[in-house]
Protein backbone atom coordinates (compact mmCIF):
# COMPACT_ATOMS: atom_id res chain seq x y z
CA UNK A 1 0.00 0.00 0.00
CA UNK A 2 1.23 3.47 -0.67
CA UNK A 3 2.01 5.94 1.49
CA UNK A 4 0.35 9.42 2.63
CA UNK A 5 -0.68 10.79 -0.61
CA UNK A 6 -3.08 13.69 -2.15
CA UNK A 7 -4.30 15.18 -5.21
CA UNK A 8 -6.43 17.80 -6.49
CA UNK A 9 -9.60 16.06 -8.67
CA UNK A 10 -12.26 18.88 -8.73
CA UNK A 11 -12.07 22.51 -9.88
CA UNK A 12 -14.79 24.38 -10.20
CA UNK A 13 -14.99 28.38 -11.03
CA UNK A 14 -18.25 30.17 -10.58
CA UNK A 15 -19.91 32.20 -13.33
CA UNK A 16 -19.17 35.94 -13.31
CA UNK A 17 -19.87 38.32 -10.84
CA UNK A 18 -20.88 35.35 -8.89
CA UNK A 19 -20.02 33.53 -5.17
CA UNK A 20 -20.23 30.07 -4.00
CA UNK A 21 -22.61 30.25 -1.08
CA UNK A 22 -22.89 26.63 0.00
CA UNK A 23 -22.50 22.80 -1.37
CA UNK A 24 -24.60 19.84 -0.56
CA UNK A 25 -24.16 15.99 -1.41
CA UNK A 26 -26.43 13.87 -2.88
CA UNK A 27 -26.71 10.11 -2.92
CA UNK A 28 -25.53 9.49 -6.49
CA UNK A 29 -21.75 10.81 -6.53
CA UNK A 30 -22.72 14.35 -6.74
CA UNK A 31 -22.48 17.67 -5.40
CA UNK A 32 -24.40 20.68 -5.80
CA UNK A 33 -23.82 24.07 -5.13
CA UNK A 34 -25.45 27.20 -4.49
CA UNK A 35 -24.66 30.69 -6.53
CA UNK A 36 -25.48 33.86 -5.46
CA UNK A 37 -25.09 36.81 -8.16
CA UNK A 38 -25.60 39.71 -4.77
CA UNK A 39 -25.46 42.78 -7.84
CA UNK A 40 -28.80 40.86 -9.39
CA UNK A 41 -30.42 39.22 -6.42
CA UNK A 42 -30.87 35.77 -8.42
CA UNK A 43 -29.47 32.42 -6.88
CA UNK A 44 -28.68 29.60 -9.47
CA UNK A 45 -26.92 26.36 -9.11
CA UNK A 46 -24.37 24.06 -10.55
CA UNK A 47 -23.22 19.99 -9.64
CA UNK A 48 -20.28 18.26 -9.96
CA UNK A 49 -19.74 14.49 -10.48
CA UNK A 50 -17.52 13.67 -7.42
CA UNK A 51 -15.99 10.84 -9.46
CA UNK A 52 -14.16 12.51 -11.44
CA UNK A 53 -14.88 16.62 -11.06
CA UNK A 54 -16.32 16.49 -14.21
CA UNK A 55 -19.64 19.06 -14.80
CA UNK A 56 -23.14 17.57 -14.28
CA UNK A 57 -24.61 20.95 -14.50
CA UNK A 58 -24.37 24.99 -14.26
CA UNK A 59 -25.19 28.00 -13.58
CA UNK A 60 -29.23 26.14 -13.53
CA UNK A 61 -32.05 28.70 -12.61
CA UNK A 62 -35.18 26.62 -11.92
CA UNK A 63 -38.69 27.87 -14.32
CA UNK A 64 -40.79 29.51 -10.99
CA UNK A 65 -44.18 29.96 -11.94
CA UNK A 66 -45.10 33.52 -10.80
CA UNK A 67 -46.74 33.96 -7.38
CA UNK A 68 -49.47 36.50 -7.96
CA UNK A 69 -50.74 37.60 -11.59
CA UNK A 70 -48.64 40.84 -12.49
CA UNK A 71 -45.64 40.07 -10.46
CA UNK A 72 -42.07 39.05 -11.74
CA UNK A 73 -40.80 35.59 -11.27
CA UNK A 74 -38.73 34.73 -8.65
CA UNK A 75 -35.36 34.81 -8.47
CA UNK A 76 -33.87 34.19 -5.20
CA UNK A 77 -34.50 30.66 -4.15
CA UNK A 78 -31.93 28.52 -1.38
CA UNK A 79 -30.53 25.09 -1.19
CA UNK A 80 -32.60 23.43 1.31
CA UNK A 81 -31.79 19.83 1.55
CA UNK A 82 -30.91 16.21 -0.93
CA UNK A 83 -32.70 13.16 -1.17
CA UNK A 84 -31.15 10.28 -3.68
CA UNK A 85 -30.14 12.30 -6.45
CA UNK A 86 -32.49 14.75 -6.06
CA UNK A 87 -31.84 18.52 -4.09
CA UNK A 88 -34.79 20.86 -3.41
CA UNK A 89 -35.25 24.28 -3.41
CA UNK A 90 -37.11 27.17 -1.55
CA UNK A 91 -38.46 30.80 -2.34
CA UNK A 92 -38.93 33.18 0.42
CA UNK A 93 -41.72 35.29 1.51
CA UNK A 94 -41.57 39.04 0.71
CA UNK A 95 -38.33 38.35 0.11
CA UNK A 96 -37.56 38.27 3.79
CA UNK A 97 -36.03 34.78 5.94
CA UNK A 98 -39.07 32.56 6.00
CA UNK A 99 -39.33 30.26 2.98
CA UNK A 100 -42.04 29.58 0.58
CA UNK A 101 -42.29 26.37 -1.52
CA UNK A 102 -40.62 23.53 -2.73
CA UNK A 103 -38.84 22.82 -5.70
CA UNK A 104 -37.31 19.30 -6.41
CA UNK A 105 -34.46 19.15 -9.01
CA UNK A 106 -32.67 16.63 -11.13
CA UNK A 107 -29.08 17.81 -12.01
CA UNK A 108 -28.50 14.85 -14.36
CA UNK A 109 -31.56 16.05 -16.42
CA UNK A 110 -31.27 19.74 -15.66
CA UNK A 111 -35.27 19.96 -14.90
CA UNK A 112 -37.70 20.66 -11.91
CA UNK A 113 -39.05 17.30 -11.21
CA UNK A 114 -42.26 18.21 -9.18
CA UNK A 115 -42.83 21.37 -7.60
CA UNK A 116 -45.54 22.13 -4.47
CA UNK A 117 -45.48 25.87 -4.59
CA UNK A 118 -48.12 26.13 -1.74
CA UNK A 119 -45.89 24.44 0.75
CA UNK A 120 -42.73 24.71 3.26
CA UNK A 121 -40.34 22.56 3.75
CA UNK A 122 -39.59 22.06 7.53
CA UNK A 123 -36.84 19.56 7.70
CA UNK A 124 -35.79 15.76 6.05
CA UNK A 125 -36.96 12.68 7.25
CA UNK A 126 -34.69 10.58 5.30
CA UNK A 127 -37.37 8.42 4.06
CA UNK A 128 -39.95 11.09 3.84
CA UNK A 129 -40.17 15.54 3.31
CA UNK A 130 -42.00 17.25 6.58
CA UNK A 131 -43.83 20.53 5.01
CA UNK A 132 -46.69 22.31 5.90
CA UNK A 133 -49.29 24.45 4.39
CA UNK A 134 -49.86 28.14 6.30
CA UNK A 135 -53.08 29.25 7.04
CA UNK A 136 -55.18 30.83 9.56
CA UNK A 137 -58.48 30.78 11.70
CA UNK A 138 -60.62 33.66 13.54
CA UNK A 139 -57.62 35.51 12.41
CA UNK A 140 -54.69 33.36 13.88
CA UNK A 141 -52.22 31.98 12.07
CA UNK A 142 -51.72 28.16 11.70
CA UNK A 143 -50.26 25.25 10.08
CA UNK A 144 -51.39 22.13 8.64
CA UNK A 145 -48.29 19.46 8.07
CA UNK A 146 -47.92 16.75 5.09
CA UNK A 147 -45.28 14.00 4.96
CA UNK A 148 -44.20 14.10 1.28
CA UNK A 149 -42.70 11.14 -0.79
CA UNK A 150 -39.32 12.64 -1.57
CA UNK A 151 -38.85 11.39 -5.60
CA UNK A 152 -42.74 12.75 -6.27
CA UNK A 153 -44.24 15.11 -3.66
CA UNK A 154 -47.12 12.92 -3.37
CA UNK A 155 -48.78 12.82 0.39
CA UNK A 156 -47.96 9.86 1.71
CA UNK A 157 -49.50 11.11 5.32
CA UNK A 158 -50.85 14.29 7.16
CA UNK A 159 -50.19 14.85 10.59
CA UNK A 160 -52.18 17.91 10.25
CA UNK A 161 -51.90 20.31 13.04
CA UNK A 162 -51.03 17.38 15.41
CA UNK A 163 -48.25 19.25 17.22
CA UNK A 164 -47.10 16.47 19.58
CA UNK A 165 -46.89 14.01 16.36
CA UNK A 166 -44.96 16.87 14.44
CA UNK A 167 -42.42 17.32 17.34
CA UNK A 168 -41.62 13.89 17.64
CA UNK A 169 -41.20 13.78 13.63
CA UNK A 170 -38.84 16.94 14.01
CA UNK A 171 -36.79 15.42 16.94
CA UNK A 172 -35.81 11.94 14.87
CA UNK A 173 -34.69 13.90 11.88
CA UNK A 174 -31.18 12.87 11.15
CA UNK A 175 -28.67 16.03 11.08
CA UNK A 176 -28.33 17.17 7.57
CA UNK A 177 -24.31 16.98 8.01
CA UNK A 178 -24.49 13.17 9.47
CA UNK A 179 -27.09 12.05 6.40
CA UNK A 180 -24.44 13.47 3.62
CA UNK A 181 -21.92 12.07 5.53
CA UNK A 182 -19.60 14.84 6.05
CA UNK A 183 -17.53 16.47 8.73
CA UNK A 184 -17.52 20.61 8.96
CA UNK A 185 -14.84 22.46 11.39
CA UNK A 186 -14.49 23.39 14.96
CA UNK A 187 -12.90 26.35 16.47
CA UNK A 188 -9.96 24.86 18.02
CA UNK A 189 -9.66 25.08 21.64
CA UNK A 190 -7.09 24.07 24.27
CA UNK A 191 -9.87 22.15 26.18
CA UNK A 192 -10.24 20.05 22.59
CA UNK A 193 -6.65 18.55 23.41
CA UNK A 194 -7.59 14.98 24.73
CA UNK A 195 -9.40 13.98 21.57
CA UNK A 196 -6.18 14.50 19.45
CA UNK A 197 -2.48 12.82 18.24
CA UNK A 198 0.57 13.88 19.32
CA UNK A 199 1.01 15.02 15.42
CA UNK A 200 -2.41 16.71 15.10
CA UNK A 201 -2.13 18.78 18.62
CA UNK A 202 1.41 19.95 17.13
CA UNK A 203 0.32 21.03 13.85
CA UNK A 204 -2.39 23.12 15.72
CA UNK A 205 -0.58 24.33 18.10
CA UNK A 206 1.39 26.23 15.84
CA UNK A 207 -1.37 27.39 13.57
CA UNK A 208 -3.39 28.60 16.15
CA UNK A 209 -0.67 30.62 17.52
CA UNK A 210 -0.96 33.01 14.54
CA UNK A 211 -4.38 33.60 14.18
CA UNK A 212 -7.95 32.07 14.87
CA UNK A 213 -7.82 28.65 13.81
CA UNK A 214 -10.70 25.68 12.94
CA UNK A 215 -9.72 22.10 12.37
CA UNK A 216 -11.49 18.78 11.55
CA UNK A 217 -9.79 15.75 13.05
CA UNK A 218 -10.89 11.90 11.51
CA UNK A 219 -8.44 9.16 11.67
CA UNK A 220 -5.05 10.09 10.90
CA UNK A 221 -6.17 12.92 9.13
CA UNK A 222 -6.45 16.60 10.63
CA UNK A 223 -7.55 19.71 8.22
CA UNK A 224 -6.89 22.97 9.68
CA UNK A 225 -7.29 26.63 8.85
CA UNK A 226 -5.65 29.41 10.29
CA UNK A 227 -7.21 32.95 9.98
CA UNK A 228 -4.82 35.78 10.17
CA UNK A 229 -5.05 39.44 10.79
CA UNK A 230 -3.53 42.02 8.70
CA UNK A 231 -1.93 44.33 10.87
CA UNK A 232 -0.62 46.16 8.24
CA UNK A 233 -3.75 47.43 6.88
CA UNK A 234 -6.02 50.33 8.80
CA UNK A 235 -9.61 48.56 7.50
CA UNK A 236 -9.88 44.69 9.02
CA UNK A 237 -8.31 41.85 6.62
CA UNK A 238 -7.62 38.76 7.08
CA UNK A 239 -5.51 36.09 5.23
CA UNK A 240 -6.63 32.43 5.69
CA UNK A 241 -4.65 29.21 4.68
CA UNK A 242 -5.79 25.48 4.69
CA UNK A 243 -3.64 22.83 5.40
CA UNK A 244 -4.28 18.80 5.15
CA UNK A 245 -2.49 16.75 7.25
CA UNK A 246 -1.82 12.42 7.82
CA UNK A 247 -0.02 11.51 10.46
CA UNK A 248 2.25 14.34 10.99
CA UNK A 249 3.20 14.88 6.80
CA UNK A 250 1.65 17.43 5.17
CA UNK A 251 0.24 16.46 2.41
CA UNK A 252 -1.61 19.68 0.88
CA UNK A 253 -2.07 23.14 1.39
CA UNK A 254 -3.70 26.10 -0.45
CA UNK A 255 -4.24 29.56 0.93
CA UNK A 256 -8.16 30.24 0.64
CA UNK A 257 -8.54 34.37 1.26
CA UNK A 258 -6.60 36.99 1.20
CA UNK A 259 -7.27 40.94 2.29
CA UNK A 260 -10.52 39.53 3.27
CA UNK A 261 -12.43 42.46 5.38
CA UNK A 262 -13.79 39.19 7.69
CA UNK A 263 -12.06 35.64 8.72
CA UNK A 264 -13.71 32.96 5.72
CA UNK A 265 -15.05 30.35 8.42
CA UNK A 266 -16.80 27.80 7.54
CA UNK A 267 -14.97 27.35 3.87
CA UNK A 268 -13.92 23.72 4.45
CA UNK A 269 -15.27 20.03 4.98
CA UNK A 270 -14.11 16.40 4.73
CA UNK A 271 -16.26 13.50 3.24
CA UNK A 272 -15.25 10.24 2.72
CA UNK A 273 -11.49 10.43 1.65
CA UNK A 274 -11.97 14.06 0.11
CA UNK A 275 -11.28 17.28 1.17
CA UNK A 276 -13.20 19.74 -0.53
CA UNK A 277 -12.79 23.74 0.33
CA UNK A 278 -14.27 27.37 -1.22
CA UNK A 279 -11.76 29.74 -2.19
CA UNK A 280 -12.06 33.09 -2.65
CA UNK A 281 -15.36 32.52 -2.68
CA UNK A 282 -15.44 31.65 -6.23
CA UNK A 283 -13.94 29.00 -6.48
CA UNK A 284 -14.63 24.92 -5.56
CA UNK A 285 -11.97 22.79 -4.97
CA UNK A 286 -11.71 19.30 -4.02
CA UNK A 287 -8.60 17.10 -3.20
CA UNK A 288 -8.70 13.43 -2.57
CA UNK A 289 -5.76 11.53 0.15
CA UNK A 290 -4.87 7.75 0.60
CA UNK A 291 -7.85 5.98 2.15
CA UNK A 292 -5.46 4.52 4.45
CA UNK A 293 -5.23 8.33 6.22
CA UNK A 294 -9.02 9.05 6.55
CA UNK A 295 -10.13 6.38 9.17
CA UNK A 296 -13.50 5.74 6.76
Amino acid sequence: MGGPAAERFLSYSAPDDSVIWKIMFLDTDCLVGELHRPTEGRTSYFALDTRNGSLVMNDFTPELAVVAEGSAPLLRTGLFTTAQGLFYLHSYVDEGPEHMGIWAVDPLKGTVVWQRQDLSLVCNLGHALLAYRAGSFAGFPERCYFLLDPMSGRVIQTPGEDASLVKELRAEAPIEEERQGIRLPLFYHQSDECNMSVEGLAVLRRMAGSGLCEYIFRGNVLAAAVHRPDSATVSPAFTTDLELWCSGQQLYSDRVCEANPAPCMNYFLLKDVSLYYIKKRTELAGVRFNAACGGV
